[in-house]
């Protein structure tokens, strides 16, 4: 995804927009799945992870002042929350 893209996603989340938070989840939920299906080898707690991770970037990203700092708060939460 383009930067530009992720910080205007970034922005529409912090104002509330639905679409917004869907065109995000809907961007980001299979590579996040993957990388947590990789770290725990199994397909119910990966799903699991996966939603408190979107749940988790979500409140992040409503706290944020730099929206292009995204990118990097969303890696750090895959790699905390993928832990067993």
């Amino acid at each position: 995804m383009e930067r530009e893209k992720l910080i205007s996603l970034v922005k529409g989340v912090q104002n509330g927009d639905e679409n917004a938070m869907t065109e995000m989840y809907n961007t980001f939920h299979n590579d996040i799945y993957y990388y947590i299906f990789k770290t725990v080898n199994d397909s119910e707690l990966a799903a699991d992870l996966t939603q408190d991770t979107f749940i988790e970037i979500l409140q992040s990203i409503a706290s944020l002042k730099e929206p292009a700092a995204s990118a990097a708060i969303c890696l750090v939460l895959i790699h905390l929350t993928s832990r067993v």
